[in-house]
Formats: structure tokens, sequence, C-alpha cells
């Protein structure tokens, strides 16, 4: 930063903040505001998985104060949020707003958007949607959280789509993550993991590996559209009126699977936030019944004498909700809803995210399986 950048820079209120973070805030602040009279600064809760420096940051002008939502990453990384954003342009006006000046200070940048605020007095608290799905919150909040989430913030992006012929295992390769999964596989599976069923852990499945090395040969005919591509509980966050907002689009596409937004939420829900001191005979009926896509209103059923009942009833109450918004994306359409492509979109996400140690892999690696065996006993995708 130059003395004279040093010397017009208004007052930033915070004590945390390096160097490179202060230049680049100060020249984002300077594309949005010229000269703005005050710039406070916060670091909210860390939002998503990103290693990024994110920050909430706002410009007063006399009484004017608005919220921004930054970023300040690698160049690369930077660049692919900026491309995400933008094919979000015609769909969300936070996405319209969008600021990333071409500066570079210390190899990195840095990307800016408005950000809703939750209140015109400065109440600028948020929490991410993981930390309240298993809270003792009336389910009606965030069965509106969803239903904005979904017909609100992506319900234009979602409903622009079309029906095109592809192939899921090429369309998904990045969620496979270069196979980076199958070493934990292999290893769990313990020395089963060549054969093509096995029983595992109380139950017969159908080996993942072999299901991709096998399945999925054929054309599938799916809705195609804009999606946020990341879209899990760590990636929405909430504001104190319980609104939801979307952050972290880098992987956003066009012309994309548009399940991928309804099957990643739901694997968070079930595998990286459902608590992990669960009983596994208990789980693998509740993962049995959700390869039906009307599982969800039995499950609680099934475990009603369980220690986790509340959350069992939370998990299917919000698995309905993700399924039942997938769902409406068909209604009007001459095409059906197969359940079968909401199952393969599933696997297919789930297979990738086991590579995380955020993801229950005994359970998450079960339930893969079922859904393998599932799939190649319907054929969809197998032949």
């Amino acid at each position: 930063m130059t003395d004279d950048q040093q010397n017009d820079m208004p007052p930033i209120d915070t004590d945390f903040l390096d160097d490179t973070q202060k230049s680049l805030l100060w020249i984002v602040a300077n594309e949005i505001k010229e000269n703005p009279e005050y710039m406070y600064v916060i670091r909210p809760n860390r939002f998503g998985n990103s290693t990024a420096d994110t920050f909430v940051m706002h410009l007063r002008e006399g009484r004017s104060d608005v919220p921004w939502f930054v970023k300040i990453d690698e160049i690369d990384k930077i660049k692919q949020e900026k491309d995400g954003i933008e094919l979000w342009t015609d769909f969300l006006s936070a996405a319209r707003g969008i600021k990333t000046p071409k500066s570079i200070v210390d190899g990195r940048s840095i990307v800016a958007y408005p950000y809703i605020p939750d209140s015109p007095t400065g109440n600028f608290a948020t929490k991410e949607l993981k930390d309240i799905l298993y809270e003792e919150k009336e389910f009606e909040v965030l069965k509106k959280i969803f239903e904005n989430l979904y017909n609100g913030l992506c319900g234009r992006a979602h409903n622009s789509s079309e029906f095109k012929s592809l192939k899921l295992i090429d369309e998904y390769q990045w969620y496979l993550r270069d196979n980076r999964s199958w070493d934990r596989i292999k290893a769990t599976f313990s020395g089963k993991h060549e054969e093509e069923k096995f029983n595992f852990l109380g139950t017969e499945i159908l080996n993942p590996q072999w299901l991709l090395n096998n399945g999925f040969k054929k054309d599938t005919f799916c809705n195609i559209g804009t999606v946020h591509g990341d879209l899990h509980a760590s990636n929405v966050i909430i504001d104190s009126t319980d609104t939801p907002n979307l952050i972290d689009f880098a992987w956003g596409h066009r012309d994309a699977h548009v399940l991928k937004d309804f099957v990643l939420m739901e694997s968070s829900v079930r595998f990286m936030l459902f608590p992990s001191h669960l009983n596994m005979d208990e789980q693998l009926k509740i993962d049995n019944i959700l390869l039906q896509e009307d599982g969800y209103l039995d499950a609680p059923k099934l475990v009603e004498n369980s220690q986790l009942k509340f959350h069992y009833e939370r998990m299917a109450e919000i698995v309905g909700i993700i399924r039942t918004q997938a769902r409406a994306l068909w209604e009007g359409n001459t095409q059906n809803f197969d359940f079968s492509e909401y199952l393969a979109a599933q696997f297919l996400v789930l297979y990738g995210l086991l590579n995380y140690d955020t993801y229950n892999f005994h359970v998450g690696g079960r339930a893969l399986g079922l859904i393998a065996r599932e799939l190649k006993d319907t054929d969809f995708g197998y032949n």
C-alpha cells in the first residue's frame, strides 16, 4: 500500500486485519463508494469449507450502511468465484452488484458482492444453516428457510432448466474428486474391495467402485439448468430474520444437472451433520427406507425408541422438503420424475464427499453401497 493510499483510507474498525487484507479491502471499497468516510469489517463465523479469508464489510456514508460479503484468496480461486457469481446475475440481485478489482496484493485478490443485512440498526449476527438444522427449533422455521432457499434464491435458476441427454458419469467427474475416496473405501472394506457384492456392517451392499467401473454406461435424459454447484448446509447463511443467503459460488455452472443442488444438501444433512454417536442398526433401517422416494414419511416410525428420535424426525422432515422441492422441477413438463436419477446423482456426489473427514465414512460408505445395489437392481445407468 502506498503512503497516499494509507492516508486516504477511511478508518477501519478492527484490529485483526493484516496489511494485505487492509489494502484489498480499501481497493474494493473505493470501487463501491469513492472515498467512503467509514469502513467497518467483521469476521463472521467460518463460512463453508473454503480456506479463503471471508468478511462482512460495511461502508457508511451519512446514515446509509450497506453490507458486503467479501472473499480474499489466491488469484485463480477468486476468478473461479467471480465466474460462478456472474452466472447468477439473471437470478439474484446481489450477483449483479459484484465487484472484482484487478489489483493484486501479495499474490491475492478480492471479490465482493452485496450482502443482505440483519437489520438497519447494525445487528449483523449470522449463522450457517448447518448450525440450526438439529436445534430444538420449530420445524416451520426451517421449512420456511428451505422453501425460501429453493423457491426464492435458487428458484429462477433451477426453473430455467431444460431436458438434455448426457452421461451422468461425465457430468459428475468434478464431484468424484479424482477418485480420492477409493483409498478409504478399499481400507474400510478390508479385502473385499474387489468383490462385486459383500456383507458390510450388517447388510449386503454392492461395491461402489464396481458400480463406477461397470455402471452409468448409457445416456440419461436429465433436467439441465444453472446450479450453485456446492449447495450444502455450510454455504447457506441465515440472518437474524431467518432469511437464507448464498455464498461460495465457485462451483456454479450453467447447463448442469440441477439435482446437484438437492443431493448435495441431503448428503450434508444425513452424513456430515447428523450426530456421529448413532446406533448402526437403527441407521441401517433409515438408510434402507430412504432408498424410496417418500421413505422419509415412515422413517421416524422405525426408530421410535431411539436416543436420537428427535434427530431422526428432523432429518426425515428436511429430506422430505428437499425431495419435494426437487420433484417440483418436473411439474408441468412432459418428462416424468425418476427417483432413480436422484439416487444416481446422490451416489456420485456422496462417493466424492467421503474423501472428507467431516463425513461419517462408515455410515456414508454403507449407504453408498446400498444406493449402488438399488441402482443395479433397477438397471438405472447400469446397462
